[in-house]
Parts: structure tokens; C-alpha cells; sequence
């Protein structure tokens, strides 16, 4: 076989192109792993809904990023765990897809794998947009071990090259390991190749300060400045899935096991619990003040919301709208009411 060499100065750069900037980009491998119930599986459901009828998806601005023209687009989704007629299309309809632009390879004869020609068939006549596997372990082959590295190494970089090749995102959605003290990089089933050989990382588990809330954490992103954690909630009567603010938890404390904190997180609040006591040991105090006080030593809020709430600190609010203020005060040390107007001006 003849050598073939490439100089660097003949190949010309390219932008990178984005489905989701900066968690999902155009043309590339991105791994998106949870527990069981996390809300994985309704999360992508919402991107390819979202995808077909050409929305913006969250935090997107086209002004301040390329990304892919929001014309509708097609979807591959393919999974071995849920029912598509009881199951997906159902929680699909929620959200108001397009389903003539969602598609499925028929594994009813044969099943399919990774290295199936029908992939690339099913990419080179459809020209999909996004393709979600679901999950990337029951797609790997029965003759490939997830654990050894120089059996997972090639299949994922054929099915790289087929991304690039027809600039489809393709999302592999992935169980997590119970290894619950590693860090979450490395929970992923499997060999590290596999999370290696993704270009951006998705972590979906539920907020630890409300459990009606999940949270999407971005772990690792090879193009792009890692974006920010983003809550959202299931919702089945408002569009299957309602994003919400974006958040500072980390996706170690989002898996943390519930009831449970990090030692670090621990040291954290009984910090923030000992600033409380002391800015509250004469009295009620404006909620902005105290969260003003302690972001400027080093304490964040949601930080502050443990402490407060392991303290048992009351809260009052006075007045209504724009001008009403919020009071925090320990049980017996509220202000009385009479001089809360004095010292609202």
C-alpha cells in the first residue's frame, strides 16, 4: 500500500458547526449518561421534538455563535430499551413533533449495531440532522466487550467518521456505573475510550434543592467553553419537557446520593451555617443583604440555601411586587411589626 502524506498546509480550517451550542455539536459524538429515571431518554425526545419543527433550543443566540439554520430538520432515534408505539410516541406527542421527520431502522428481522451497513445507508439517503441511540451499550455488537478498549476504540470511530462524513450529530445516551465515590467522567460504563472519544459530554440527574427539577451538566466539551448546568422539568401538560435557569451545581453533586453530601460540601455548609449565626445572631435580616454578604466572602447561594435550611431559618416577606422584601430570621428573633416600616425605607 503507498504511504500517503498530508502537509499541514493543504488542509484548510473549518469552523465548527453546532446542533446545541456549546453541548451538542454538528457532525460529532456526544455522550449524554444518567441514572435510571434521570430523564435522559425524555431529554432527547425534547431535542429531536424541538429539532423537527426548527426551534431554537435553549440559550441559543445566533448572534453570538454559529449555529445550524433553525429550518425543520430530520431525526434517527433508535432504542432497545422502550416500546415506540406505548411508550415513545406517546411521550412524544407531548411535545409537539413533527413525526413525518422522525424515523427508526426496523429491527424487527435483524437487530442493529454500530457497525451496520444500514447506518450509513439510513444517513446517506435521509440526511438526518440528529441521530439518538438509546443506549450506546445495546449497540456496540454481542462479539464487542464495552470494557476493553481495542474493541471499543474502532467501532467508535467508524460511527465517528459517519458523523462527520454526513454532518449528523449522533447522541449516545448511556447507563452509569454504581462506582458512586468516582468522579463522573469516569461512572460511564465501559472503557474510558468511550468517553474519549466523545467531542462533548451530557450529565442529566436530579437538583438536590428541588426534586421536582432535573439538571443537564456539561463534563467535557473539546470545542467549545464548557456550558452551564441547565435545569428543566418533566411536564407532560406543558410540552413533555419545561426548561428553566441555568444553575451552578456540578454534576458530582447532582449524583450525589440523596441525603448524602460530599466531605468537601459538608466543610462548605458548616462554613456558611456559622456566617448565618452571626449576621442573624441580633435580629431579622433582608434576605439580599445576607446573600450580598456571603457572596462576598466566598459563599454561594445555593450553599447558603443548605445552611439556612439545616438552621431551620424562618423567612417573612413584606410587602408586594417589585417593592416587597424578604426577611430571614431565627424562630423568636423576628422583628416585630411595627418597625418593619422603618426599616423598609
Amino acid at each position: 500500500m503507498e504511504n500517503k502524506l498530508i502537509q499541514f498546509d493543504t488542509i484548510e480550517p473549518t469552523e465548527v458547526k453546532w446542533l446545541w451550542y456549546p453541548y451538542i455539536p454538528l457532525g460529532k459524538l456526544t455522550l449524554m449518561q444518567g441514572d435510571p429515571g434521570s430523564g435522559k431518554t425524555m431529554l432527547c425526545l425534547k431535542i429531536a421534538s424541538m429539532i423537527t419543527n426548527g426551534e431554537l433550543l435553549p440559550c441559543e443566540n445566533e448572534e453570538e455563535h454559529p449555529i445550524v439554520p433553525k429550518d425543520p430538520g430530520i431525526v434517527v432515534y433508535q432504542t432497545a430499551e422502550d416500546g415506540l408505539a406505548d411508550t415513545i410516541i406517546p411521550r412524544l406527542m407531548t411535545m409537539n413533533p413533527d413525526l413525518e421527520k422522525i424515523y427508526t431502522i426496523d429491527e424487527s428481522d435483524i437487530s442493529l449495531s454500530l457497525l451496520d451497513i444500514r447506518i450509513e445507508d439510513t444517513l446517506k439517503q435521509l440526511r438526518p440532522r440528529l441521530m439518538i441511540i438509546d443506549p450506546l451499550q445495546a449497540y456496540l455488537g454481542s462479539k464487542i466487550d464495552m470494557h476493553r478498549a481495542n474493541e471499543v476504540r474502532p467501532v467508535l470511530a467508524q460511527i465517528g467518521r459517519l458523523a462527520e462524513k454526513y454532518q449528523c450529530s449522533i447522541i449516545f445516551i448511556m447507563h452509569m456505573s454504581k462506582m458512586t465515590g468516582a468522579k463522573t467522567m469516569y461512572r460511564a460504563l465501559g472503557s474510558i475510550d468511550i468517553p474519549a472519544a466523545a467531542r462533548s459530554m451530557l450529565t442529566i440527574g436530579k437538583n438536590p434543592e428541588n426534586a421536582d427539577e432535573r439538571v443537564m451538566c456539561h463534563i467535557k466539551s473539546s470545542l467549545a467553553i464548557e456550558g452551564k448546568s441547565l435545569c428543566y422539568q418533566i411536564d407532560f401538560d406543558n410540552g413533555g419537557i419545561v426548561f428553566g435557569d441555568f444553575c451552578d451545581l456540578t454534576s458530582d453533586e447532582v449524583l450525589l446520593a440523596p441525603g448524602k453530601k460530599s466531605e468537601k460540601t459538608g466543610l462548605m455548609i458548616d462554613e456558611a451555617k456559622e456566617f448565618l449565626k452571626e449576621i442573624l445572631e441580633e435580629g431579622s435580616a433582608k434576605a439580599t443583604d445576607v446573600i450580598k454578604s456571603a457572596f462576598a466572602i466566598g459563599i454561594k447561594k445555593r450553599t447558603l440555601s443548605y445552611a439556612r435550611t439545616e438552621l431551620g431559618i424562618k423567612t417573612k416577606r413584606k410587602g408586594f411586587g417589585s417593592s416587597g422584601i424578604q426577611w430571614w430570621y431565627f424562630e423568636g428573633k423576628e422583628i416585630p411589626e411595627k418597625n418593619y416600616e422603618e426599616l423598609n425605607t
